[in-house]
Order: structure tokens, then sequence, then C-alpha cells
């Protein structure tokens, strides 16, 4: 028997709660300390996780909008050399006078995109000095604060076109773009364009980054930095290329900011986010975490008050049993089984959830083997799809060559024997018949086109790859498009005097030039103008057919060089495919992209590209 000091002693404290308080305490701790543990290794692993994603987001954007300047930094030199290529301006940099003045300043004068922010062309010497101007006198007076000597020592180290420094007046930023004449030893063509600042220009950089990423531009020196609304001081950190993305403080915030040297230029791009911005998922992170763990908590008491009731309710009949006994009442059956019961079923639930956790892991890696396997599976038979139809298109269109050319090229020359002969007898007749007659004969042509590409697709002919002036190629099938009836067509051509020779078929070449111009017309319905411009890329005479057209849609611009793939009311969608052929079998390729990027309308541009030939080939 226990004495009463006993008694007290053993109701005090711990020792002195009851297995039904016992239960919910212990787990309620141990919930609180499992949720606390788990929060704080979540939130280091939000943490690096958003700035892993915030990094490769800056880097990402910055390699975006490096992209972009560096297009628009190459086409300023383009146009640089061009215009300092030009007759005119060589002519009077050999030997300047009044009488060789005007036709060097019509020479000079722009041409390409965005002529708002031209502020004028000039040639100058070594030294800087001007040669010739069409700035008016305020803007040169303005022009004259530049300093071109750092600009004119690194183009003519390079003998190329080069983009020089920003440079700020009162209220105009600009900067000056520079390329040697050729030719002519120390004279320089100087292109000089304003940045246009202005809080839609901002707008549009924050529209192209997205979320709250902003981009700046300056010069590489650090002397003069833009946001592109206004001219901002410098900022730190941004006077050199950061090839890595890095954390750094300014006006009393932390930044994460990339800056990249922008090729052929004295320009820094910058692209740069705030820190607390790429921490708000961490901050929503706790505080979802901390009501999920209250959650937690409250449900686990309550859950542990419910589970120690069932488990102390039959102990409470003991002990009720216990002390009737005690009272003398000896009528009760106490069975002792009871505890051991609850011993085994324990022991057995533990027993059957491990068998039911290890069954339910080996199905699941059956599944996720026998998954794997359906894929692959899946794979090989949409692989084995795509020959077959491939297999099957060339079949047909094999036949159809065979079959359907050689019966429809005898009608049609039948048929354009007859028109000859109709124009040549129906003289003086009315000009609505000899309307009728032209009309007649472009759709033969057409039709000849037609079954002409069906064969020739068919049965490709190796090529004959010699040095070709594409110039001459053009003409050639200028001439040809002319039968075609062009209707109101306007065609623009831009060729350079040295465009290089192209190793090519020239009889295949010009063939991919004919269909070209004709898909381009046919996407105008015949209306509207054609740009043809040549240069060289890559190692490859390019030439881009420039059409006003609608534009292809973007999950398009691949399926359109399919064979009998077509988007128009009339063809067998021959044209382009028989191009790229051709051109890959010459070593080369066609390839398209519309106007204004990735989204039509806006006219789609299609290039030839083939190898340049080597020098001394014949």
């Amino acid at each position: 028997m226990l004495r009463e000091s006993d008694r007290v002693q053993a109701s005090s404290g711990w020792a002195g709660l009851s297995l039904e308080s016992k239960l919910p305490v212990l787990i309620g701790g141990f919930l609180l300390a499992a949720t606390t543990a788990l929060s704080v290794a979540g939130y280091f692993s939000v943490r690096t996780t958003s700035l892993e994603a915030g990094e490769a987001r800056i880097a990402r954007l910055a390699g975006v909008y490096l992209g972009e300047l560096s297009r628009s930094a190459t086409n300023l030199r383009a146009l640089a050399t061009s215009v300092a290529a030009s007759p005119g301006v060589i002519a009077f940099a050999r030997k300047p006078g009044p009488e060789l003045r005007e036709s060097a300043i019509a020479a000079m004068q722009y041409r390409g995109p965005q002529p708002e922010n031209v502020l004028a062309t000039s040639l100058v010497d070594r030294e800087g000095n001007a040669l010739l101007s069409n700035a008016t006198a305020e803007r040169s007076q303005m022009l004259a604060q530049y300093g071109l000597g750092d600009l004119l020592a690194t183009v003519d180290r390079t003998s190329g076109a080069y983009v020089g420094k920003f440079h700020v007046t009162t209220d105009t930023m600009f900067y000056a773009t520079a390329a040697p004449v050729p030719g002519v030893d120390g004279v320089f063509l100087i292109h000089w364009r304003r940045l246009a600042l202005s809080a839609r220009t901002r707008e549009a950089a924050q529209l192209m980054l997205g979320g709250d990423a902003t981009v700046l531009l300056g010069n590489s020196d650090g002397s003069v930095w833009s946001d592109l609304e206004r001219v901002i001081p410098p900022p730190p950190l941004y006077h050199e290329a950061v090839e890595q993305a890095t954390a750094h403080m300014h006006d009393g915030e932390r930044f994460l900011v990339r800056a990249l040297r922008v090729p052929g230029s004295d320009f820094l791009i910058a692209v740069e986010s705030r820190y607390s911005s790429l921490m708000s998922p961490v901050t929503e992170y706790l505080r979802q975490m901390g009501a999920i763990a209250l959650l937690v908590v409250i449900i686990g008491l309550i859950g542990a008050w419910r589970m120690s009731r069932s488990i102390t309710q039959p102990l409470t009949q003991l002990t009720e049993a216990a002390s009737r006994i005690e009272q003398g009442d000896y009528a009760q059956v106490v069975s002792a089984q009871r505890a051991d019961e609850l011993g085994k079923l324990a022991s057995a639930f533990s027993s059957m959830s491990e068998q039911l956790r290890q069954s339910r892991d080996e199905l699941e890696g059956k599944v996720a083997a026998r998954t794997t396997d359906l894929n692959a599976t899946l794979q090989q038979l949409h692989a084995a799809q795509d020959s077959l139809l491939r297999r099957e298109r060339m079949a047909t269109l094999g036949q159809l060559a065979s079959g359907v050319g050689h019966e429809l090229r005898n009608p049609l020359g039948v048929m354009t024997n007859a028109v000859y002969y109709l124009r040549a007898v129906l003289v003086g007749q009315p000009a609505n018949v000899t309307e009728y007659l032209d009309i007649l004969h472009q759709q033969i042509t057409l039709s000849e086109k037609i079954v002409a590409d069906l064969l020739d697709y068919a049965r490709a002919k190796p090529p004959h790859r010699v040095p070709t002036d594409m110039g001459k190629v053009l003409q050639a099938q200028l001439a040809q498009l002319e039968a075609l009836g062009k209707g109101r067509t306007a065609i623009d051509i831009s060729m350079p005097a040295d465009l290089p020779h192209a190793l090519a078929d020239a009889t295949q070449a010009g063939q991919v030039l004919l269909n070209l111009l004709t898909n381009a017309m046919q996407a105008m319905d015949g209306e509207g103008s054609i740009t043809v411009r040549g240069h060289v890329a890559d190692g490859c005479v390019a030439l881009d057919v420039v059409d006003a057209g609608p534009g292809v849609a973007p999950e398009l611009l691949e399926r359109i060089f399919e064979p009998l793939f077509t988007t128009k009311a009339r063809g067998i969608g021959l044209g382009l495919a028989l191009s790229r052929t051709l051109a890959r079998a010459n070593g080369g390729d066609v390839s398209a992209r519309n106007l204004n990027g990735a989204t039509p309308p806006g006219g789609a541009v299609f290039t030839l590209s083939l190898p340049v030939a080597p020098a001394g080939a014949s």
C-alpha cells in the first residue's frame, strides 16, 4: 500500500497528469516542432529557388534585349557602310569640291528606318574636321560637342563601322555611327542619331521584359546612362560587363543585375530587378506555412484528445472495476486481456501498414516502368506514322508527276500555239479580245509552271555548281515574271555592287527565286510592293524577298515547306518545297519569318542562302 505522502508527491507535476492529458500535450508539442522544422527548411529551399529563378530570368531577359540591340547596332553599321560606299560619297571624299557637293549630299540622304531620329550625316577627316555635312547650323553647333577621336581611332584600327558613345546636350541624347569611306584613307562617314527618350519608350521596353525588371542603357565607361525615359546618374557596378547576375545596393534598395556589352559599340545594356520582388514568394510562403502550422497543431490537439479518450476509457472502466473490488464488490469480473489486445491491435496495424506501404511502392514502380515503356512505344509509333505519311506523299507525288505531268504538257502546248495563232490572225480586233488572250496566256503559263514543279520535285537533277552572279540571275527571273503578269506589284531591288558570286547552279537558283517572287505576288493578290535585298550572312550570299502581305501564322512557318501543303485557294503546295529542296542541293537553304517577329500581320521575309564562291573558282 502507498503511503499518503507518496500519493501526494505522485499527484503533482508531470507524473500527476492523467494519461488523457499527457497524450494531447505530447502530440501537440511534436506537431509544433515538426511544422517549425519543415517551415524553416522550406523557407531556405524557397529562398534559394527564388534567387536562382530570379538570376535565370535576369540572364534570359538581358540576353533577349542584348539580341535586339545587337541587331539594331548591326543595321546601323550596315547602313553607314552602305552610304559610305556610294559613288557620290567616294567621289567627293577623293576630290572635295563644289561641283561634287550636290551629288554627295544626295547620296548621304538617310533612307533607313525612323528618319525622325536622324540628326545629320557628315563626312569628316581623321581629326574629326567636317568636310561635308547636311546638318543645320544649330545642329552643327550641337554635334561639334561630340568628341570623335576615340570613335575614329576604333574605326581606323578595325577598318569597319562602329557605333560610338552616348552624348547628352540640354534636351537631347545622341550618338554617332562611323564607317570608313572605301578607297579613301582618313575620310569617314558619320551618321548622327538621337536616342528617343520618353515614357512610351520605357513602357514598351517594360512590356517586352515583363514583371518588375527594368532595362538601362549607357556608355561602357559609365559616363552617360538612361532608363529610356530620361538621363539618370550612372548606377554603381554598371561601368563594366557583368556576365553573371549580381546583387548590389543603390538608392537604398537591393537589386539583382546583369550588364552586357553590345557588340560593335560602346554601349552596355543592363537589366535589373528588385530583390524585394524576388523574395515576395518567400514572404508568401512563410505566411501560408504559419497558417498551415497553426491549423495542423489545432487539428492535432483535437485529434490527440479524441484518441486519448478512446484509449483511456477502457482503462477507466478497469479502474472503476478495481475500485469496486476494493470496496468489497467481488462480483466484478476484471479481464486482464484488455491491455494485451490493444497492444496486439497496434502491432497488427503497424505490420499491416508496413506491408501496405511495401505493396504500394512495388505497384508504383511497376506502373512507372510500364508508363516509360508505353511512352517509348508511342514515340516509335509516331515516328513510324510520320515516316509512312512522308513515303505515301512521295509515292503519290511520283505517280502524280509521271501521270499528270506528261498528260498535261501536250494540251498546254497546243493551247499556247492556239493563243499565238489567234494573236497573229486577229489583227485589229477590239482591245478586250487582246486582253482575254493575254489572260489566257498567263493562266497557261501558270499551269505549265505547276506541271514543271511536279516533274522537277519528282526527279530533281544534281546541280552543276559554278560561281554565279545572283544579280544577273535575279534580272532573268524578273523578265520571266513579266510573262506571268505581275499586276500592280512594284518590285524594289537592293543588290550591293560588291556582292560576291554564289557557288550554285544558275538555273536551279533562278527557279528558286522565281518561286519566291511568285509566292510573294500571290500573298498580296498582285497588289503592293516586293523588296529584294542582297547581302552576305554567315559566309553565304543571302537574298531576302520581302512582301507586304498578311504574313504567315507562326505554327505554319515550317509546314509551308512540306510537299503538298498549301494555304492558298489554288496551287498544290510544291513551290516552296521544291525551292528548299533545290537550295539544299546547292549547299544552301530557304527560310521564312514574319517581318514583325513571330506574329502576323506585317508581311513575310523569305531568304535564299547560297554558299559564297571561293576566290579563284571558275
